[in-house]
C-alpha cells in the first residue's frame, strides 16, 4: 500500500510542471452600449457569444477581436441572464422572470424566435446548460 502511495505522489509530481504551463489570457471589452453582460458562451476557439442586460447579445467569429452587437427586437428591456451555443449559427438565451423566456436563432443571430415561456409567481430562470444540441 505505501508503494502505491508513493508511485501515486510521484506521478502527480512528475505531471504538475505540464499542468501548471497553461495560460489564460483575459481582456476586457468595450461594447459601446449600455449593457451588463451577463452570460458567456464558447463554442469553439473562433466563436464567442455573449449576453446581457437591455436585451443585449454579441456574438465574435474571430476569438473576440471583433464583436457584432444586438438588441432582440421585441426584448429591448429584458435581462438575458444566460446563453449556450452550439456553433456559429445556433444559439439560444434565457430571460429571468415575469415572464420567464427562451429565444433561439439558428441564423447566426439574424432572427430570434422565443421557444419558451412561462409567466408563473415566483418563477427566476437563473442558468442553463447543455451536453449538446439537444440535451440541456
Amino acid at each position: 500500500m505505501k508503494l502505491l502511495m508513493l508511485l501515486v505522489s510521484f506521478f502527480l509530481y512528475s505531471i504538475k510542471p505540464a499542468l501548471s504551463q497553461k495560460t489564460v489570457r483575459v481582456e476586457a471589452i468595450t461594447s459601446g452600449t449600455n449593457t451588463s453582460l451577463r452570460g458567456m458562451s464558447i463554442p469553439s476557439n473562433e466563436v464567442i457569444w455573449v449576453s446581457g442586460s437591455n436585451g443585449s447579445i454579441a456574438k465574435s467569429v474571430d476569438a473576440g477581436k471583433t464583436w457584432r452587437w444586438q438588441t432582440v427586437a421585441g426584448f429591448e428591456k429584458r435581462d438575458f441572464r444566460d446563453i449556450e451555443a452550439f456553433d456559429s449559427s445556433t444559439a439560444i438565451a434565457m430571460a429571468v422572470d415575469n415572464p420567464a423566456i427562451i429565444v433561439k436563432t439558428t441564423d447566426g443571430g439574424a432572427t430570434w424566435k422565443k421557444v419558451f415561456e412561462l409567466a408563473q409567481e415566483g418563477m427566476f430562470l437563473d442558468a442553463m446548460d447543455f451536453k449538446n444540441k439537444t440535451e440541456g
